[in-house]
Order: structure tokens, then C-alpha cells, then sequence
């Protein structure tokens, strides 16, 4: 299939648990270390993809700005594998989860506000549900 045709048309229930998850996943500044806040949207992902075995997640990781390139480039690996890795805890298979980092290259909101960079320290999702998972297209476009 195309590329544009491996995004899951999921039910609003379910959608509104991948929005619960990226609204309220946050890290602590400076780290990999994922909010208390953000457990319980996590734990409603786990059991997401547990009633939707064939379904794999692309995770993008992100940072803001304050740190060098480098080092944020480093640090949204180390983000997007605290994901993985909590979700791996809570039973899905490490193979059903791919992973992307961008360090700070793809902003959402103004680094230079505590707000904007809070909310570019983040994790994106997608669910694939069919599809060459290889020909995805998963660069963040530029808002």
C-alpha cells in the first residue's frame, strides 16, 4: 500500500486515548525522565495496542531548544525509548514499536517561552495498521 494509506482510521474512543497520551506526556527539563502525570495516559495506550495486536506505533521524539543540537539529538532518543521502553514493561512486544528522533529540528510551539518548551519536550504517535511500514514518510512538517 501507499504510504499515505498505513495511518489507522481508529474509533473516536480510541482516538481520544492517543490525545489524552500526547497532551499529557511530559518530561522533566533536561531529561528523559517521563512525568508521574503521564503515567495513566500511558498505561490506556498499553492497553490500546494489547486489543489491537496487529497494530504497530511510530514514535517521534522531540526536544526544545536549549541545549546544543547535538546533545538534544541525543536526548530525544533517550525520550522516545523511555516511551518504548514503558510501554515494553507493560507487555507489548518491542517489535510492534518503531522509533524516530529529531532533537529540536521540529518545534510545535515558541522555545522561547516555558510553555513552548514544554510542550516541544515530546513524544508523536502514529499507529500503523497495514501497510510497508519502510516507505512511511515520517519527517514532522513544518507548521
Amino acid at each position: 500500500k501507499d504510504a499515505k494509506d498505513v495511518e489507522a482510521n481508529i474509533k473516536e474512543t480510541d482516538k481520544t486515548v492517543v490525545t489524552k497520551v500526547f497532551q499529557n506526556l511530559e518530561f522533566d527539563a533536561n531529561s528523559e525522565n517521563i512525568r508521574p502525570s503521564s503515567n495513566r495516559g500511558l498505561d490506556e495506550l498499553a492497553i490500546l495496542l494489547k486489543e489491537n495486536p496487529t497494530w504497530k506505533l511510530k514514535l517521534g521524539g522531540h526536544t526544545d531548544n536549549v541545549q546544543d543540537e547535538d546533545y538534544n539529538f541525543i536526548l530525544s532518543k533517550k525520550r522516545v525509548d523511555a516511551v518504548k521502553n514503558y510501554l515494553i514493561k507493560k507487555g507489548i512486544s518491542s517489535d510492534r514499536i518503531i522509533t524516530r528522533h529529531f532533537g529540536e529540528k521540529y518545534p510545535i510551539a515558541d522555545n522561547n517561552t516555558a510553555d513552548g518548551k514544554q510542550k516541544n519536550r515530546r513524544v508523536e504517535m502514529l499507529f500503523i495498521v497495514s501497510g510497508d511500514v519502510k516507505n512511511l514518510d515520517d519527517t514532522p512538517k513544518k507548521k
